[in-house]
């Protein structure tokens, strides 16, 4: 990095300019080096208590009950269990006259995603509440494509004698049944491929390079 930055311009008359502030606008160091410089804010508002997420999940930092030691616990945002929960609610407005397979494809397809990219983190509850919302909006639709039909006919029917529905081919996904995983943000305790101290070197030569081009007045566009 500090040689691409003393390494000069190339005017359009073919000579070298030399560059002592600054990075040529659109270069591929400019994005690098507010990369770096961002990195530092974003480790900054991950890092409060409770602070603040643009993610689909939000964290929080809690003691862990027992003991004195402060951990980060992350949660599905909110914006996106409404969004999910909007998507279930739309799908299951559909056309009634579609077989129930057709229906039970689509919500689960759209369930394993969900529950697979929320599944590292506190998301037990949620889950549990995405299996109510699901298994009502699906009975309501059994419901509106034989509006006559009583709850015994439909068991024996749509859920095999139970209560879940399922057909001979497929059942409804059951988010409820997924379990979570609780990842922990590991930062530079993530192990380096190089050799050892290699990661932590290149980190301060890093600082170095940003702390000197802020003196200096350079600008990263």
């Amino acid at each position: 990095m500090k040689a691409f930055l003393k390494a000069g311009i190339l005017t359009e008359g073919g000579s070298l300019k030399d560059s002592s502030t600054g990075t040529p606008q659109g270069g591929i160091l400019s994005p690098l080096l507010a990369n770096i410089a961002l990195t530092v804010l974003d480790e900054y508002v991950a890092n409060r208590p409770g602070g603040p997420s643009t993610t689909p999940a939000r964290r929080e930092r809690h003691r862990k009950r027992g003991t004195d030691r402060q951990y980060v616990y992350t949660y599905p945002a909110k914006k996106s269990v409404r969004t999910v929960a909007r998507k279930i609610k739309t799908v299951c407005r559909t056309d009634v006259n579609q077989p129930l397979p057709v229906l039970l494809r689509q919500l689960n397809s759209m369930l394993r995603g969900w529950c697979a990219y929320f599944r590292p983190g506190v998301s037990s509850a949620t889950f549990q509440l995405l299996r109510q919302l699901v298994w009502g909006q699906t009975i309501r639709w059994i419901r509106r494509k034989h509006r006559r039909i009583t709850w015994k006919d439909l068991r024996r029917r749509y859920c095999n004698g139970g209560w879940w529905p399922t057909t001979g081919d497929i059942t409804l996904f059951d988010p409820a049944k997924v379990r979570t995983t609780r990842y922990r943000y590991r930062g530079a305790v993530i192990p380096s491929p190089g050799p050892p101290g290699l990661l932590q070197s290149r980190m301060s030569l890093t600082s170095a390079l940003v702390s000197e081009g802020c003196r200096e007045g350079r600008v990263v566009r």
